[in-house]
């Protein structure tokens, strides 16, 4: 659910996405095996092509915006007990790419997500506490306004309102082949210092012949996702020990009118705001 990602060394021998991967296909894979085809990684011919390939991924890199919708659990993990399911989700999140004359990127995202009863997946209004029996009032979750990120080859900056720049770290991306599909496996970046424990790690999956054509400006994709975080703070937990982890998964729409129509007018009613982009 995020646009943001470090640098991580990739493997090397396989043609690079974009114009050179058409045109050497068949080194892109590893042959066929006795129980098909083997997975293969991908490599780049260079840093920049990396950076677009995955600007196309997560965004449109014409400047549109790019939304996500998707849905999931929240786990609660304590220690000593088995993880235990609270609610359902269901949310989205728009990435607005927008390149630089020196072939960097700037982006920022707004994400809006609604917290759902398990079984009839209705919008909760209140929340029974399995932890503690109390009855408590959810809020949504809404973020986004005045964040944004510098991506370049020489790494991924934020720019978070109210704190200072953040140090450039290096890009860290990983990409496997298999067949048609391409995974591309990122950690979102986050400013440092913030309360522990705190992580997100997003698989994307997109059809090779989307990345194969450079004309496209942003790539079909689905993508999944696992997120720890600290208690909620509607949960009310206090200084009781343990975290969630939230388990998302979901599909890039081609315009926000394409998000499911109860969820988009829920989001128009409550935070039109969020489906507001310039």
């Amino acid at each position: 659910m995020t646009s943001e990602f470090p640098r991580r060394a990739l493997f090397a021998g396989m043609a690079g996405l974009g114009a050179t991967l058409a045109t050497h296909a068949a080194r892109a894979m590893v042959g066929e095996t006795s129980s098909g085809r083997a997975s293969s990684a991908i490599g780049f011919d260079s840093a920049q092509q990396q950076l677009d390939a995955f600007a196309r991924v997560m965004g449109d890199t014409s400047g549109e915006p790019a939304p996500w919708w998707y849905t999931g659990h929240i786990y609660g993990v304590v220690p000593g007990e088995e993880p235990r399911p609270l609610v359902h989700f269901e949310g989205s999140e728009t990435n607005v790419f927008r390149r630089q004359p020196d072939g960097s990127y700037t982006s920022s995202s707004r994400t809006t997500t609604f917290y759902q009863s398990l079984d009839t997946h209705a919008v909760l209004q209140q929340f029974r506490n399995p932890y503690t029996g109390k009855s408590q009032t959810v809020r949504p979750n809404v973020l986004g306004q005045g964040v944004s990120t510098s991506w370049s080859t020489a790494g991924v900056q934020l720019l978070w309102p109210g704190l200072p720049a953040t140090a450039r770290v290096p890009l860290k991306v990983s990409w496997t082949g298999f067949g048609e599909l391409v995974w591309m496996r990122h950690d979102r970046v986050l400013p440092p210092g913030l309360p522990q424990p705190i992580f997100e790690a997003s698989t994307s999956v997109a059809q090779r012949v989307d990345l194969d054509d450079i004309h496209q400006s942003a790539c079909p994709a689905q993508f999944s996702s696992t997120y720890i975080a600290r208690w909620p703070a509607w949960m009310e937990m206090g200084e009781l020990p343990g975290h969630v982890v939230w388990h998302a998964d979901g599909v890039k729409v081609s315009s926000l009118d394409s998000l499911p129509q109860d969820y988009l007018q829920r989001v128009r009613n409550q935070f039109p705001e969020q489906l507001e982009f310039s």
